[in-house]
């Protein structure tokens, strides 16, 4: 629980600064003291947090305190750090120095903070706003018959349920209430934060500052940008099914049961679309439920 209230008050702002108050990649300023910044008042927001909640308050405050100074480190500077540097194992053990792998960093960087309309306009390109919805898929391979593709789209199913899902557990971790007063006609909203709850405003959090920041960035961009914010939709899909599994109603059970086979079905549908197994024409056909998704 306390890796979660430190990943919202350390990673959450810096995910947001990089977005909204950078210039995405094009802005060097977020290296410097305006991220210094951020880092110390992400630090405060999460002794804020714990020392604000009571059921923190029952533990030994040093206890608390000590727990998040290994937390802090270890999982948003070590373990970050030594994933991305194993990546390049094997490139430096096929004959390549550590220069070249700071000379392709750089053409990365460069790459990103250039391309931008019109010079890098392309047709499969899609907005921020366009990936829940799946406006806008990609083509990697056509075949020369045509009917053989592999086509980068999400499962509708899961794509287009995860965003109600995503509203009712931010509803629940905030316990967010409304009651109408049937005499007066006045509508209460109550809510509160608990310990237990900061695993759902986990998930839509880290949700929103993987998707948000997007919308400020400058350069072209396509579906696959939104993958590490899906994954948080699909956490919170995933809530929802086990809540309606569980809530003790059989329509509740009846419901989950539907929504797993219906992802399970939509997948078998969409399996040769993605993977380039050669269909009928009239497959093929069926698979463009709308006109951007040609």
């Amino acid at each position: 629980m306390l890796s979660g209230i430190a990943s919202l008050g350390m990673g959450v702002p810096f995910a947001l600064y990089g977005g909204f108050l950078g210039d995405g990649f094009g802005d060097a300023a977020v290296l410097g003291l305006p991220a210094l910044a951020v880092f110390a008042g992400s630090l405060l927001i999460t002794v804020v947090a714990v020392v604000l909640s009571r059921d923190l308050r029952r533990l030994p405050r040093g206890r608390v305190y000590l727990h998040m100074a290994l937390v802090l480190p270890v999982f948003f500077l070590v373990v970050p750090g030594y994933v991305y540097g194993m990546t390049y194992v094997p490139m430096l053990l096929n004959g390549h120095s550590f220069n070249d792998v700071v000379d392709l960093n750089e053409q990365a960087y460069d790459f990103h903070s250039n391309c931008k309309p019109p010079g890098c306009a392309h047709g499969y390109s899609s907005t921020w706003l366009e990936w829940p919805i799946i406006k806008r898929p990609i083509y990697f391979y056509v075949d020369g018959g045509g009917t053989a593709k592999i086509y980068s789209m999400g499962n509708p199913v899961v794509w287009w349920l995860g965003i109600p899902a995503l509203v009712f557990v931010a509803l629940q971790g905030l316990k967010l209430r409304m009651r109408l007063n049937s005499d007066t006609g006045n509508m209460r909203v109550s809510g509160g934060l608990s310990l237990s709850n900061w695993p759902l405003l986990f998930v839509v959090v880290s949700y929103l500052a993987l998707w948000l920041p997007w919308a400020t960035q400058p350069r072209t961009l396509f579906l696959y940008h939104y993958l590490p914010a899906l994954i948080f939709l699909i956490l919170a899909l995933g809530y929802c099914v086990h809540r309606l599994w569980h809530q003790g109603e059989q329509w509740g059970r009846t419901a989950a049961v539907a929504i797993m086979v219906l992802a399970g079905v939509t997948f078998l549908y969409f399996y040769p679309h993605w993977t380039a197994l050669d269909v009928s024409q009239t497959l093929d056909e069926s698979y463009y439920w709308f006109k951007s998704w040609r």
